[in-house]
């Protein structure tokens, strides 16, 4: 059983949950209200769309964003919510307290109490913002460890490569051309999404890929 599973909603937006984790759209997401309701932890790569904010709700926070690619851990028991912001600008609003609000930079993280013991605490004191901790050896964020997957490839066909991705990510890949199952990659690969993965083994060689029905197909 995959630890994780990935979602591409309509609009291309790719989510990728955590173990124990889930989301629950808006009814009228399709239409253009991109509000979601998240319980536990997922990375989020948001297909911009200025017309159409992103909304993701959580137990103490709302986040609010464009197009942008970050992290939001809200497990409902934690006496923490946190937010990593990757590329672009979220901004992230109290429950408890409304008004108060934090605005992240890329490479920030902020840090919320779910636990406050007043309803009227100042924003420095509800938020706390830090910058990102990068990996040493890979100079990604720790934040986002849990969802990388690193692949090794040396001269494996892409039928085997599309069955580890599949595995990791918890999304169905299949594959439409015999042909392109033979195709052979080596490298290193290690990305949030398995659409990005998909997209840089395309640069190697390439082939086309196809999204529908939270679905991914691989073809020539």
């Amino acid at each position: 059983m995959a630890v994780r599973r990935t979602i591409i909603l309509s609009d291309g937006t790719v989510i990728t949950l955590a173990k124990e984790s889930s989301i629950q759209l808006d009814d009228a997401y399709d239409t253009g209200k991109r509000e979601l309701w998240l319980t536990g932890e997922a990375f989020f790569d948001v297909k911009h769309d200025t017309a159409h904010p992103f909304i993701v709700h959580t137990s103490f926070n709302d986040v609010k964003v464009l197009g942008t690619t970050f992290n939001i851990k809200a497990y409902p028991n934690s006496k923490t919510t946190e937010t990593s912001l990757i590329h672009g600008s979220v901004r992230i609003d109290s429950k408890s307290n409304p008004g108060n609000f934090v605005i992240l930079k890329p490479n920030q993280k902020v840090v919320s109490n779910n636990q406050s013991e007043t309803k009227d605490e100042s924003v420095t004191k509800e938020y706390k913002v830090s910058v990102l901790q990068t990996d040493s050896f890979s100079k990604k964020p720790e934040e986002t460890k849990w969802i990388r997957s690193r692949l090794d490839i040396d001269n494996l066909p892409l039928s085997a490569i599309a069955q580890k991705l599949q595995t990791w990510y918890g999304i169905e890949v299949l594959i439409a051309d015999e042909e392109v199952k033979d195709y052979r990659y080596s490298g290193t690969f290690e990305n949030e999404t398995i659409v990005k993965t998909l997209e840089a083994l395309q640069l190697s060689y390439p082939f086309k890929f196809e999204i529908e029905n939270n679905k991914i197909t691989i073809k020539k």
